[in-house]
């Protein structure tokens, strides 16, 4: 009797291929830093300013 393994398909998740997830989620986490590098100038703008 012939035995097949399976082994899942490691190259897509979620229909897409992984290079495109790893691209996302680097974009994403930049988007995070931007975002926390706007909100921290706007306060120290507002500490600076109520000095």
């Amino acid at each position: 009797m012939r035995m097949t393994v399976i082994t899942p398909q490691t190259t897509a998740s979620a229909g897409f291929p992984r290079g495109w997830a790893i691209v996302g989620l680097a974009l994403a986490s930049w988007v995070v830093v931007a975002g926390m590098w706007i909100g921290l100038s706007q306060l120290f703008g507002f500490v600076a300013a109520a000095l």
